[in-house]
Order: structure tokens, then C-alpha cells, then sequence
């Protein structure tokens, strides 16, 4: 009898702790459907509102260990609200979202699943497996392996007088693979512009851009979100204007990979060409600067 009560007991505060306050929870709808560890996710909630509560956003979003909560945003649809939340989730598997506290409604019975590359394999464990190297053998790959690290460096130094200009050489030829690699992205972009769907184009040429000025500065864009991207452009690119085109480019990715916003195929090709004349811009302030430290 006394097992029973406290069962009971335990299911009805399980309930009360997983309930929601002053909402009913429509329909749920996470972009993209799968998603895995360290992706980025947008949860779309539409919500019935009771009587006498009103929703609003909260002052601060709320934080967890396992979870990166970007942004939260309401909007009235057909006068259905419906919350918008932008996440990252760090741990595989299912669990309850955070509660939220949205003025007086409280929201806390969404559950999220992340799936886990581990898990969507078939695979299974072989077992070990027997010994495929000669005695000595790691040894030798060590020595080759290191010979092969040192011996350039030995090189160099040997060289003298040369070896300025061979670590120039080699520096430059680094740095230009960043632009190298944008060219080729954005003639590639160019070419299918008509073939390629529009959340297509600008997912591979925001990210393209990120990525190339991450490597040509010392600040990580791939990290950074888009509300933050603009104050970085200004410190990086110098030049406010095409910061400011820059930033408006990436605002309207966002629009168009995580809503239904769409451009036509002059709109992209003035974004090629935008981008391409701001590295053009940024490669030529670089090389500057190399030459007028080079001259001191």
C-alpha cells in the first residue's frame, strides 16, 4: 500500500514538473528534421494561448551545459504565436528543452532529439584484430615521419642568406590559397546560379565568406553569429560601406535559409560581385601592410 502511494505520488509531481503553464502546445517543427551534435537548429512552436495570459519574451535567455540557446523570437501567425528559438545541442539523445518563463506562461514540455553519428551506423563491433606490423616497423615510420618534419627545417637554416626569401615564398603562397579558394566558389556559384536553388546559393556563399576571412584575420567568422558579424567587419575590412553591404548580404542569407525568402538571379550576381570586390579590397590592404612592415 505504502509502495503504491509513493508511486503515485512520484508520477503526479513528474506530471506537474513536465506541464506547462497558461499554454497548449500546437504543432512543433525543428529546421532541419534530423540534426546531430554542434549543429545549428531552428525550433518552430505554435502555441494556443489561454485567457488572461499574455506572452512575452524574457529578459534573458535561459543557459544549460548541454545546450547554446542563440535566439528567441515570437511571431503573430494568423493570430496563432508561434516561438522561434535558434539552438545548438552539445549531447545525443533525447531531452526535455529548458524551461522557459515567458511572462507569466511557463513552457516547459518540448523534448528534443539529437541523433548521433554512432548511433545511425550499422555497423558492429569486429572485434581485434590480429598484429599487422613487423616488429621495428613504428620505429621506422617515426624516424621517416620526423625526418620528414626536420629535415626542411635544416634546410633552411643551412641556406643562409636564402632562407628569408624561401620563408617569404612559402608564406605567400599560404596566404594566397584563402582568395584562391573564394575565386573558385564563387565561379562555381556563378555557373549555377541558374541550376542551384536559392538556400542552396547563399548557404555555400555565406559560408564561403566566413571562411575566408577567418583564415585572412585574426577573427573567427565561422563562430561568430550574424548579429555580431558587422562590428567585426568594420575592425577587420576598415572600409564602414562595404562592411555594411557585407553584413546586409549576410542578414538576408539567414532570411533565406531559415525562412521563405527568396531573390532572383540578378540578385546573385551582384552578391558575387560583391564579394568579389571586397576581397579584391581586402587582399590589396594585406599585401600593403606586408610591404610597409617588409620596408622597416
Amino acid at each position: 500500500m505504502r509502495i503504491s502511494l509513493f508511486l503515485t505520488i512520484l508520477f503526479l509531481s513528474l506530471t506537474a514538473a513536465s506541464a506547462d503553464t497558461g499554454i497548449q502546445v500546437e504543432d512543433t517543427v525543428f529546421i532541419p528534421k534530423e540534426f546531430y551534435v554542434g549543429d545549428k537548429v531552428e525550433l518552430r512552436i505554435k502555441l494556443d494561448v489561454e485567457n488572461n495570459f499574455k506572452l512575452q519574451l524574457p529578459g534573458t535567455l535561459p543557459s544549460s551545459p548541454w545546450i547554446e540557446i542563440n535566439s528567441l523570437e515570437i511571431f503573430e501567425n494568423n493570430t496563432v504565436p508561434e516561438l522561434r528559438i535558434v539552438f545548438t545541442s552539445f549531447i545525443p539523445g533525447t531531452r526535455s528543452f529548458p524551461t522557459l518563463f515567458l511572462g507569466d506562461i511557463v513552457l516547459n514540455s518540448v523534448k528534443i532529439h539529437t541523433s548521433s553519428l554512432i548511433e545511425s551506423r550499422d555497423a558492429e563491433f569486429s572485434g581485434i584484430e590480429d598484429q599487422l606490423l613487423l616488429p621495428g616497423t613504428k620505429l621506422g615510420l617515426g624516424v621517416i615521419v620526423g625526418a620528414l618534419f626536420i629535415g626542411p627545417m635544416l634546410i633552411i637554416l643551412l641556406l643562409g642568406p636564402f632562407r628569408k626569401n624561401i620563408a617569404k615564398i612559402i608564406k605567400n603562397s599560404i596566404s594566397r590559397s584563402p582568395i584562391n579558394r573564394l575565386n573558385k566558389i564563387l565561379n562555381e556559384l556563378t555557373d549555377q546560379k541558374n541550376g542551384i536553388s536559392c538556400r542552396r546559393f547563399y548557404i555555400r556563399l555565406s559560408a564561403a565568406v566566413r571562411e575566408y576571412l577567418s583564415k585572412r584575420s585574426d577573427t573567427d567568422f565561422i563562430t561568430l553569429t550574424t548579429s555580431d558579424i558587422e562590428i567585426a567587419l568594420i575592425k577587420v575590412l576598415g572600409h564602414r560601406e562595404f562592411s555594411t553591404m557585407l553584413y546586409d548580404m549576410m542578414k538576408l542569407s539567414d532570411a533565406i535559409k531559415f525562412g521563405k525568402v527568396t531573390t532572383d538571379d540578378q540578385k546573385k550576381l551582384e552578391d558575387i560581385d560583391l564579394v568579389r570586390n571586397i576581397s579584391k579590397f581586402f587582399e590589396g590592404k594585406i599585401n600593403s601592410n606586408e610591404k610597409s612592415r617588409s620596408s622597416v
